[in-house]
């Protein structure tokens, strides 16, 4: 096993023959053959455990991996943590809980102490079990393949290897382990595949999990298919522009199963309510449902796509002179006196100086905001005007307007007021140039 292992990581992991490796070890017989082939190869490696204190065993588990690393001589480090409690604070399942600690102390770690990658055990019947309840669940071809050998900084060299192949190994070798009495527990879904299920099928064929592994290699092949020609839809009907993303419905009903293509388009921002999706590329105007992350909602032949994290209210911005405000240094604008010129886009303004009446602030728009639009007679409501120009719901929320004591001067990036044009006999002018 330790030249089919080493054959292995040449082909298909050669970056870990020189890199500095952190080894995730339970204890368990799993990663206890993962830590010892890894040895046998002389890689440089040291080693993490987590304590989650859901066991009795918990501190006997931490003992055996610490004076194991003390016996072959290398760097350890150890994590308590209090599962329970962080997986009641955070209304999370236990699985869960551990997970985002664990991961989260690699994280720490591997930035520390300037780590190349970290390996997990993760086997051949690890990726079977995931697969058939990632089938359960109805996942698509992406949740199919199952578990990556590769994952940003994580490795799983493992993956080949059986269960049978890892316990033969172990006991040739007379490699001792901890056992977790909680897997031999039908109390999680993983387990009742593994007990009840996986021998059944490993029964009706002696070659089961061979002939997995070549249908899981023709999946990740599809499956990378898939993502090229995702991805050449994508540039065709996916637009991004500021704190927005535009999926443009009239282009993408062009492609045949519009509806699947959506749901791929979709899948990087945790959107689950599939049926809600579907409904929405036909709802009216306004329409909107919510991922964790992000917001979706309908305009007219456009679905937009927003980061909840970014719609954070807008704290208003007061300038008390001319001078004050030229002087200025913040991200939004930036503002000159100097001659009148045409402005050259709509980011840009030029603006009466002789009309101001300071301070002049930066707001938010307000439900009852009126202004006079440049080259308009009378009054227009500020909701009224962003409606003629089908401006969507979210982005008139995030409208800002620059106000002085008497009128609304500008609607940033729309329109000037009426009031504060210039001038034919004016040499200077107030010019705002928006940054974002």
């Amino acid at each position: 096993m330790v030249q089919k292992f080493k054959t292995h990581l040449n082909k298909n992991f050669p970056e870990l023959n020189s890199a500095k490796l952190l080894i995730a070890v339970s204890g368990g017989i799993d990663s206890m053959v993962l830590v010892e082939l890894c040895h046998e190869l002389g890689l440089n490696y040291s080693i993490a455990h987590c304590n989650f204190n859901l066991r009795k065993a918990s501190v006997q588990d931490q003992d055996f991996v610490v004076n194991y690393a003390i016996k072959r001589q290398v760097d350890y480090y150890v994590r308590q943590f209090e599962t329970h409690k962080y997986a009641k604070q955070h209304n999370l399942s236990t699985q869960v809980a551990a997970r985002n600690l664990r991961y989260h102390w690699f994280d720490e770690l591997i930035n520390t102490h300037q780590f190349d990658y970290l390996l997990t055990a993760h086997h051949l019947n690890d990726n079977l079990e995931t697969f058939l309840i990632n089938l359960s669940r109805g996942s698509g071809i992406k949740g199919l393949t199952a578990i990556p050998d590769k994952n940003s900084y994580i490795r799983r060299p493992l993956l080949i290897f059986s269960k049978v192949e890892l316990l033969s190994f172990a006991k040739q070798n007379k490699i001792t382990w901890r056992e977790d009495e909680s897997n031999a527990s039908n109390a999680y879904l993983r387990n009742q595949i593994r007990h009840q299920i996986v021998p059944e099928l490993e029964q009706l064929s002696p070659h089961f999990l061979d002939a997995f592994m070549g249908s899981l290699q023709h999946l990740k092949t599809a499956s990378i298919l898939l993502s090229d020609y995702v991805q050449l839809i994508k540039n065709e009907v996916f637009k991004t522009q500021s704190d927005v993303s535009i999926i443009y419905l009239n282009r993408l009903k062009k492609y045949p199963n519009y509806l699947e293509l959506l749901f791929y388009l979709l899948s990087d921002f945790n959107f689950t309510a599939w049926d809600d999706i579907k409904h929405l590329v036909n709802a009216e105007t306004g329409k909107k449902i919510s991922s964790k992350s992000h917001l979706l909602v309908k305009n007219r032949d456009e679905l937009r796509l927003y980061n909840r994290k970014i719609k954070d209210e807008f704290i208003p911005l007061q300038f008390n002179s001319l001078e004050e405000l030229v002087k200025a240094s913040q991200p939004y604008f930036k503002a000159t006196v100097e001659g009148f010129k045409m402005p050259k886009s709509a980011n840009q303004v030029c603006i009466n100086i002789n009309q101001l009446k300071f301070p002049l602030i930066l707001r938010s728009i307000n439900t009852n905001d009126t202004f006079t639009p440049f080259g308009m007679k009378g009054k227009k409501k500020v909701l009224h005007f962003l409606r003629d120009l089908k401006v969507p719901t979210l982005e008139k929320q995030k409208q800002l307007v620059f106000e002085d004591q008497n009128h609304i001067v500008w609607l940033v990036k729309k329109r000037l007021d009426h009031h504060f044009k210039v001038t034919e006999n004016q040499n200077k002018c107030l010019k705002i140039t928006w940054l974002n």
